[in-house]
């Protein structure tokens, strides 16, 4: 899979899948639709089929980017990567420049810059006393992004547009930071590099982190979470005392994700491998009940701690939505996205209409979410660098290697992709699992390619050109 005329394929099948997705999209879209498909692939093909004859780039671009990084090797920056710094500074740039040319709203983020308007110029007391009548937040979502949105909207005194966007930005370069570090700690640096890069390859995160919604907010502290568990993980031969400080760190990221979310609590489930160790590297002779023992009593305590502090925190949204009677409503949201029989706002008498799991409506979303969404949320181009990342965890599987590694990202990704898929299978719900996206491409390229960064390259530009076109 080294050879050139392996990676060209590799090429080649991105480009097909990039077309094939935008024809798709054109031939069921509108005439306009099928117009910015076309643009698309016009800007996207040529630099595709000039990368495949551009061998000698993989080789070339090390030698250029070594020299381009003198700057970064600053003593105050010497603990840092400068080749980390160097990407994130070129996307922070290239955000910006959008962010000042594109005011196009996409998806909720229009409900999402209203409520903040309604915050800002009506105050904290009106937008709580008249939280449900909030089209789009107030039934079903926390108000944390809202919060403090609106509070930096009151400090700066400007329009919502850029501050809203800009947090965005900020909260995109924190999960690329945290992604980096998960990566890093669980592979090396040549992974954690890569996986920063293609987790700006995904397409809807690069959207994601340029709009303001609150699935960046979620995704911003589902991440922190999984690292600082990790954190927890590597501590384990320390005294208790000495890890309550990851401990309340990692309670407060999940409470604050539980404040702007509710698909937080799947986070929950990433702190069970502090417990029963699931992907020891000789399972054949440690007993499961044995590492589960061993798990348990090193960190039942850190355990406590980080759950009741994250409950602590969301009880600061859960004891207001008691007390002011928003629960029923919360409630029976989530109950009937969950596939219960129930009226979403607060009736909780069974109903005779098909809104149940199993109804028709529910098999066909899920059918156009795992053929038609998911692909095109994540982008059809790296589908190919999936299917690497997967076969190279195949393959490890077999010769039993970085077996904790994988198994932590499998993991991670089943935590995510099976309850939404039950639940409400809609591309942007996944985006806490892109970072684990990330790190499973980047794993599969390591195992296969020395230098793939032809293929890196064309995964984050045809991200970007998706969104420039799409956007204009």
């Amino acid at each position: 899979m080294r050879k050139p005329i392996w990676e060209n394929a590799l090429l080649a099948a991105m480009l097909i899948l990039f077309s094939a997705g935008l024809i798709i999209k054109g031939y069921v879209g509108e005439e306009e639709q099928r117009s910015i498909a076309l643009q698309v692939l016009l800007a996207g093909i040529p630099v595709g089929v000039l990368l495949m004859f551009f061998r000698s780039l993989d080789q070339r671009l090390p030698v250029l980017v070594k020299k381009g990084l003198s700057f970064f090797r600053q003593p105050w920056l010497r603990r840092s990567d400068p080749a980390l710094l160097f990407v994130l500074c070129g996307i922070v740039l290239f955000d910006l420049l959008y962010i000042g040319v594109f005011r196009k709203l996409v998806d909720d983020e229009n409900e999402f810059i209203n409520a903040i308007r309604i915050f800002v110029e009506q105050g904290r007391h009106y937008f709580l006393v008249h939280y449900s009548e909030i089209t789009w937040l107030g039934p079903q979502h926390p108000p944390l992004p809202v919060f403090l949105i609106g509070y930096i909207v009151k400090i700066l005194g400007t329009d919502v547009y850029f501050p809203a966007r800009i947090t965005a930005v900020l909260l995109g370069l924190g999960i690329a930071v945290f992604t980096y570090h998960i990566a890093r700690q669980l592979y090396d640096r040549t992974i954690a590099r890569w996986a920063v890069i293609l987790l700006f390859a995904i397409r809807y995160f690069n959207l994601a982190q340029v709009t303001s919604n609150n699935d960046i907010f979620v995704t911003f502290f589902f991440t922190l979470t999984v690292l600082l568990v990790l954190k927890l993980k590597a501590t384990e031969q320390l005294p208790v005392f000495s890890r309550m400080g990851w401990a309340v760190a990692a309670g407060i990221s999940l409470g604050l994700g539980l404040l702007s979310k509710y698909t937080m609590f799947l986070a929950y489930a990433m702190l069970l491998p502090l417990i029963f160790r699931p992907f020891a590297e000789n399972t054949a002779t440690d007993h499961f009940f044995s590492r589960f023992w061993s798990g348990l009593r090193s960190n039942w305590g850190v355990l406590l701690v980080l759950v009741i502090t994250s409950l602590a925190v969301f009880y600061i949204w859960v004891g207001y939505m008691i007390r002011s009677g928003l629960i029923t409503l919360h409630a029976g949201q989530l109950m009937y996205y969950l596939g219960a029989d129930v009226d979403p706002y607060g009736d909780w008498k069974p109903k005779v209409i098909e809104n149940g799991y199993f109804s028709s409506w529910r098999l066909n979303f899920l059918l156009k979410a795992i053929f038609y969404g998911i692909p095109s949320g994540i982008g059809t181009y790296i589908l190919p660098l999936l299917g690497l990342g997967i076969w190279a965890f195949i393959r490890q599987q077999k010769e039993r290697k970085k077996v904790n590694s994988n198994g932590f990202i499998r993991y991670w990704l089943a935590i995510v992709f099976i309850p939404m898929l039950i639940a409400l299978p809609v591309h942007r719900y996944f985006m806490p699992a892109f970072p684990a996206l990330a790190i499973l491409m980047a794993a599969g390229l390591h195992h296969f390619y020395k230098q793939p960064y032809r293929i890196l390259i064309l995964a984050l530009f045809l991200s970007y050109v998706t969104l420039v076109v799409y956007m204009s």
